[in-house]
């Protein structure tokens, strides 16, 4: 789920314009509570659509997650999620530092309450698959992963190249704009709901 702010003179803008100011006023939870409550509203209609669960992606900051007043919102977020159908994760910031593992108690006790956590941009920062060395990269993630009993979820996939690349390395899930352009919730919905309809021809 992608975070878009409708300004007034200077029009659709993307989060990287306005969720920093956010976060250091401290007003990052209340944007992901605010998020999270637009789907939940449509989202047990979203699934029903698609005809199984979807899995929701929400950026989520470092330092919400270590503000222990706000981990039991976090928990009770992700269950309100699964509730509306969705399979909700929380994707931390590499530019973050999550190494320095006094945190990893903290994920663990969360894990355990049933919250699912992605590191966001893990190695790469925002590099699109599109070379050998790329490639290698990615079969190297892959395999990482997959000693750690993780998935993989691919972004920036723009071409049926790099999604069938992602796939040959056994990447689980792609995201891009090969998948689809951002768009509004209502859109995706309604594009969702065409998709599920039989074809005749």
């Amino acid at each position: 789920m992608l975070a878009r702010w409708l300004h007034p003179q200077k029009g659709l803008l993307s989060a990287g314009n306005f969720i920093p100011a956010i976060e250091a006023t401290g007003l990052g939870g209340a944007l992901l509570r605010g998020l999270a409550d637009e789907v939940c509203g449509d989202g047990q209609d979203l699934a029903r659509s698609a005809g199984r669960r979807l899995m929701m992606t929400l950026n989520l900051s470092l330092s919400l997650v270590m503000t222990p007043l706000f981990r039991p919102h976090l928990l009770a977020l992700s269950i309100r999620l699964e509730q509306a159908g969705m399979t909700p994760v929380f994707e931390i910031t590499e530019r973050e530092d999550i190494r320095a593992f006094p945190q990893a108690a903290v994920f663990r006790q969360l894990a355990a309450g049933g919250l699912r956590f992605a590191v966001d941009d893990f190695g790469t920062g925002h590099a699109g698959p599109a070379s050998t060395v790329a490639d290698r990269m990615i079969a190297r993630t892959v395999s990482l992963a997959r000693c750690q009993g993780a998935r993989v979820i691919a972004e920036g996939i723009e071409t049926p190249a790099q999604a069938a690349r992602l796939r040959d390395a056994g990447g689980d899930y792609l995201q891009g704009w090969h998948c689809g352009a951002p768009m509004p919730f209502g859109l995706f919905h309604f594009r969702l709901t065409q998709k599920s309809q039989p074809a005749f021809g």
